[in-house]
C-alpha cells in the first residue's frame, strides 16, 4: 500500500492529475485504516479484554475520522 500511495502521488504531481492525487490519498487512508486493526487486534491479544474494550473505543473514533477522510464528493 505504501508503494501504491507513493506511486500514485508522484505519478499524480507530475501528471497534474487530481485523480492520481485522489487514489494515492486514499491509499493512505487504506493503510491508516489497517494499521488501526492491526493496532487493536494486538491489543487484544497482549493485554486482555478490558484494555480491548478502550482499543475497541479509539479504534472506531479513528476509523470513522479515515471514513471522513475517504467520502465521495
Amino acid at each position: 500500500m505504501v508503494v501504491e500511495a507513493v506511486v500514485a502521488l508522484a505519478s499524480g504531481v507530475t501528471a497534474r492529475s487530481v485523480s492520481l492525487i485522489a487514489f494515492g490519498l486514499d491509499s493512505l487512508i487504506e493503510l491508516a485504516s489497517a494499521c488501526v486493526l492491526i493496532w487493536r487486534l494486538n491489543v487484544e491479544l497482549l493485554r486482555g479484554q478490558s484494555a480491548a474494550e478502550r482499543a475497541e473505543r479509539a479504534a472506531s473514533r479513528i476509523g470513522g475520522l479515515c471514513c471522513l477522510g475517504s467520502r465521495p464528493t
